[in-house]
């Protein structure tokens, strides 16, 4: 697997959408899994964060046909969450049994599933998609909702304010076969966004062994085995709440870093930071993205080391 893969994105879409068989719509969520035999399970997926709820979803059995769905333990018709859903839930999924070689598979030369595409934006709200081709066309979903379809590798939504946009491939054959988004892009007026970067961040050490240009070098903090296993910064927030975290990071290495984040005191999540280029540790890029609670004022916030070496730049909050 080479490290411009983009496995680390991809296999979290390709265990929710396709053995879990989650479908986003815009009344909610539609649930078909596939579960084949030698994978029995069950299979339990905890703490999975939907708009204003959190579900846990578990899943026993083996085939492609649900016996029997219930949220909460109230019997369902189908496993379906709705939209407007809020808090926490479980909904419990059980499948027939059915062997996945009952029926024949439908199969066309068409039926090819367009690649991830490679979006880049700038900083003047702009997406342009790198790797466009003429068989794939784009539907745009803001907040989770459907916008548009386009084949126009540039998209440049319309409004300001804070809004998640997600780019998914579709082919224009027939069938047409819809691909994996890549990570959701959030969009913020400028004011809006904490930013902390590294340089006002103590204690230090600059990477001189990994980056050979001073200056350069001082725009980074190593976090490392030895060096940093906890960092700590302060957050001045404007309002009490939830908040959008990530980090802004290098990772020259193969392996996928990840940081765990704490917030005055108690655990808040982890941060996923998979590898850039190798030996390259000037090429920044995004870690995954956690929410974080905030009271008004100054918080205390730490990183605190799980694996593998990363180069900190810039850590960035956005209130959700």
């Amino acid at each position: 697997m080479s490290l411009e893969s983009p496995a680390p994105y991809a296999w979290p879409a390709l265990l929710v959408k396709g053995l879990l068989g989650l479908n986003f719509t815009s009344r909610g969520i539609e649930i078909t899994p596939i579960i084949p035999a030698i994978l029995s399970g069950p299979h339990i997926l905890r703490g999975f964060k939907y708009r204003e709820a959190e579900i846990t979803i578990s899943i026993n059995g083996t085939g492609d046909r649900i016996a029997s769905a219930s949220l909460d333990d109230t019997p369902a018709t189908s496993a379906f969450i709705p939209a407007d859903i809020k808090g926490k839930h479980t909904l419990k999924i059980t499948m027939s049994g059915n062997s996945l070689h009952e029926r024949a598979l439908p199969s066309s030369a068409e039926a090819k599933m367009p690649p991830m595409p490679k979006v880049y934006w700038n900083r003047s709200r702009e997406a342009t998609i790198t790797d466009d081709d003429e068989e794939t066309v784009y539907d745009i979903y803001v907040n989770g909702v459907l916008m548009e379809r386009s084949d126009n590798k540039h998209y440049t939504p319309d409004g300001g304010g804070t809004n998640i946009i997600n780019i998914v491939p579709v082919t224009t054959g027939n069938p047409p076969v819809t691909g994996f988004s890549p990570r959701g892009h959030i969009l913020a007026d400028p004011s809006d966004i904490i930013s902390i970067p590294s340089l006002t961040i103590t204690p230090r050490r600059s990477p001189l062994h990994l980056i050979r240009d001073r200056e350069t070098a001082t725009r980074y903090i190593e976090l490392a085995a030895r060096h940093n296993t906890r960092l700590t910064f302060y957050v001045n927030a404007p309002a009490p709440g939830d908040y959008f975290l990530n980090i802004i990071y290098s990772n020259g290495y193969d392996e996928t870093a990840v940081r765990t984040v704490e917030v005055n005191g108690l655990p808040a999540g982890r941060v996923i930071c998979p590898p850039v280029r190798r030996n390259d540790w000037v090429t920044t890029q995004t870690s995954t993205t956690i929410t974080v609670p905030l009271k008004d004022g100054y918080n205390k916030l730490s990183l605190y080391y799980v694996n593998s070496t990363i180069l900190l730049n810039e850590i960035k909050l956005l209130k959700k």
